[in-house]
């Protein structure tokens, strides 16, 4: 019998509505009634620790990189690792807006348990309809995420999200590799194209392509004193003035790329409007500066556009995610300080691979 660790943040999965609007204060009576319902279901399959809850709970889209520090630090107290070393997994519930970046983040933060981690959520509160009339997906999400977790012959450790689609199958994603969920349709994806498994008809069914996992198991998470907003993400779009950027007190830039891994430095108009000028800025303030991503695999002939910024020493992060390679920076370049963690040691512990010649 699996024992099962659950955090509750809030989010819609902990919701209600209460004169027409959403809130999460009934979040732990509705993660309570969850657990029975299970077991009810599936009797003699799990056991539940007592869920510990963040404080305060939170819809996602309220979420700060403070709130972020309150779970680092609620990772970090004494009772809740003992409780992490004696479970066989770990359920967080948690809000869609914000999911994706908060999933990489704990990828980063438990890269060392050795042992799953699922995040879920819900498209409505449990017992409404999401705006496509259907029934909310929350209960299976949280049904199939233990179903995953007891799962004897998987044998995985990592963070995953998982998200049901019609309410037939439910897709398990690498939280390295999920990226933010779309408008209007409140889909999922994964930034490499494979979902890591599918539980559907009660048979879970893993990708060949996540067969094999490897990776940097260093505890980062102790390492951690406080996290500071100290890395500023930038997403290209027409338009964009570079000189409208305030980099005062970063540690690092993290610039996005459009779908093919380019960015503009079309200085005609003004120089404002190339990354050039950005990228310029943060050497002389000797902030660190990062493109994500690119994919090798798939681009052997970099643009021009890419060449220019590579053959300038610029450092593209390899095959990842924009809301992993963020977290993962944050977390970086809040360690380093006090660590030590600078240069190659620090993409090193990270586990962050750079594009840099071609």
């Amino acid at each position: 019998m699996a024992k099962i660790l659950i955090i509750v943040t809030g989010g819609t999965f902990g919701s209600c509505a209460n004169d027409g609007v959403r809130n999460v204060d009934q979040s732990d009576s509705i993660i309570n009634a969850e657990i029975k319902r299970y077991q009810q279901k599936y009797p003699g399959k799990a056991i539940f620790d007592v869920p510990i809850e963040s404080e305060p709970k939170i819809l996602s889209e309220n979420i700060t990189v403070g709130t972020w520090d309150g779970f680092v630090k609620l990772l970090q107290q004494k009772h809740t690792a003992e409780k992490l070393a004696a479970c066989d997994g770990l359920i967080v519930t948690h809000g869609t807006d914000t999911l994706a970046y908060t999933a990489a983040l704990f990828s980063t933060l438990l890269k060392h348990l050795n042992k799953p981690v699922v995040f879920v959520s819900s498209d409505a509160p449990l017992d409404g309809k999401n705006g496509r009339g259907q029934g909310a997906n929350g209960r299976k999400n949280f049904t199939d995420a233990v179903n995953f977790i007891c799962e004897e012959f998987l044998n995985v450790s990592g963070v995953f999200v998982a998200y049901s689609y019609d309410l037939k199958r439910t897709v398990f994603y690498r939280a390295e590799h999920i990226t933010q969920a779309l408008p209007f349709t409140d889909n999922f994806s994964s930034c490499t194209g494979h979902d890591f498994a599918i539980y559907k008809d009660n048979k879970l069914t893993v990708s060949e392509y996540y067969k094999k996992l490897s990776g940097s198991s260093e505890n980062l998470l102790d390492k951690i004193v406080k996290l500071e907003n100290n890395v500023l993400l930038v997403m290209p779009y027409v338009g964009l003035d570079y000189s409208r950027i305030n980099l005062q007190g970063l540690k690092a830039v993290l610039h996005g790329t459009y779908h093919s891994f380019t960015m503009c430095l079309n200085a005609s108009n003004t120089k404002h409007d190339s990354v050039d000028y950005l990228y310029e800025k943060c050497r002389e303030m000797n902030i660190a500066f990062y493109f994500a991503s690119y994919d090798e695999s798939t681009n052997p002939e970099p643009y021009e556009t890419t060449k220019h910024m590579l053959a300038k020493g610029a450092r593209f992060i390899l095959n990842s995610g924009t809301e992993f390679a963020y977290t993962r920076l944050l977390v970086g370049h809040n360690i380093q300080k006090e660590q030590g963690y600078l240069g190659d040691k620090l993409l090193a512990a990270l586990n962050l691979k750079l594009f840099s010649n071609f």
